[in-house]
């Protein structure tokens, strides 16, 4: 899924003599990317197609399990879920089981309210990089089929990136936004129905969710830091998905002294997401299965829809807290027309943990922005940090102006 701007990726819109730091979201039916909880009704289901093979169709029994269920975290709750048929669910399955059906067709699937606060574990103290993780944690560190993190062009990636890197928490909102800038979000044919490897998106610089996402742990896993791979649910303002929600992947980090963080280059979302994203699984791979079937059978086989994933808003309330306090001015008052200029954007971490967003430029009219149009702000608790830009002012401007 493609990016959306919310109140926690930052805007800096540039104006001939004002200058404007915002913190904007797009139009949206319910504003509620900022709000501190947010209740959604979370819809999946499917159909199970019995299909005679021989004269004499039997089938015993079919055991269905899905493996997509919402998970009660510290700032997840669901507080309710309705299964249909009824159905085994734990913390990580709902088992369906159909003995002797009459039907040739099953459909099944549940109905959950999950209620969500905007937050996430945090990390409030600097971790040395390299670190010691437990011996536990170690398959979370090795190659898988499409995390291939053995591959020499990602091994050099990633130590590239580590250079001069002592911090865990910033290195690894570095590899996340470098990601986000250099692999480009495309609905190609190739990624959009099949996943891809994080070797092939690397090469090819493109890919949808799974290729960034197994591309960020790959860099991780090269490092060996573990990190591994969530499916669930999210939404986007993105006109390449009108539904709105849809079906996601993003990242979990484990940070020593916090556990599993929560990282998302898609969205450009470091060290928290926002409350549209509901955790549904974790794997190694993104290519894991999501169901399980099994069946007892003569002269008959099953077929199998792909799962259908809805989700509504049905509740936002308060406002979540920001914790930036920035500022942008020009590196120099005046310029002439066809000049370039700077703008510095400072920030200070108001938190006690620490905070990782995207600033980026809003073009304007009148300037061009030479380069980078984003940058990350990645800042330590109760610590400032400042990024720069360069833009350019067109030379074709009413001479009059002042």
């Amino acid at each position: 899924m493609r990016a959306k701007i919310t109140k926690k990726s930052l805007a800096v819109a540039l104006a001939m003599i004002t200058l404007l730091v915002a913190t904007t979201s797009l139009a949206q039916p319910v504003s509620w990317f900022d709000a501190q909880k947010v209740i959604t009704e979370l819809n999946i289901s499917s159909t199970i197609s019995i299909i005679p093979k021989g004269p004499n169709p039997y089938v015993e029994s079919i055991t269905a399990d899905l493996l997509l269920v919402p998970k009660n975290l510290q700032n997840t709750a669901v507080r309710s879920l309705r299964a249909n048929p009824p159905a085994i669910v734990t913390h990580n399955r709902a088992r369906y089981k159909w003995t002797n059906p009459k039907d040739t067709q099953l459909n099944f699937g549940y109905s959950s309210v999950v209620e969500k606060i905007n937050d996430a574990p945090r990390v409030r103290a600097k971790i040395q990089y390299p670190t010691k993780f437990p011996k536990e944690l170690e398959k979370y560190t090795k190659p898988t089929q499409y995390i291939d993190s053995n591959n020499p062009k990602i091994i050099a990636q990633a130590h590239y990136l580590a250079q001069n890197q002592d911090d865990l928490f910033l290195l690894v909102s570095s590899i996340g936004m470098w990601v986000k800038t250099n692999i480009e979000y495309n609905l190609s044919t190739l990624t959009a129905e099949v996943t891809q490897p994080a070797s092939w998106a690397l090469e090819n610089k493109y890919g949808v969710c799974d290729e960034l996402t197994s591309l960020f742990i790959a860099m991780l896993r090269a490092l060996g830091i573990p990190a591994r791979f969530v499916v669930g649910t999210a939404y986007t303002t993105s006109p390449l998905f009108p539904q709105g929600w849809a079906a996601h992947g993003w990242a979990e980090v484990y940070f020593p002294g916090t556990g599993w963080v929560p990282f998302d280059p898609t969205f450009g979302e470091f060290g928290w997401v926002d409350p549209g994203h509901i955790k549904l699984a974790e794997s190694l791979d993104p290519r894991e299965p999501t169901t399980i079937y099994e069946w007892k059978a003569r002269d008959a086989d099953i077929k199998v829809e792909d799962l259908d994933i809805t989700t509504n808003i049905l509740k936002a309330e308060g406002e979540a807290l920001f914790e930036l306090d920035m500022k942008a001015y020009p590196l120099r008052e005046r310029v002439g027309f066809g000049s370039a200029n700077g703008i510095i954007v400072e920030a200070e971490n108001l938190a006690d943990y620490y905070t990782a967003y995207e600033v980026y430029l809003a073009p304007v009219t009148d300037f061009s922005i030479i380069g980078a149009k984003s940058k990350l702000l990645a800042i330590p608790p109760h610590q400032k940090s400042k990024v720069s830009f360069e833009v350019k002012v067109k030379e074709e401007l009413n001479p009059q102006y002042q």
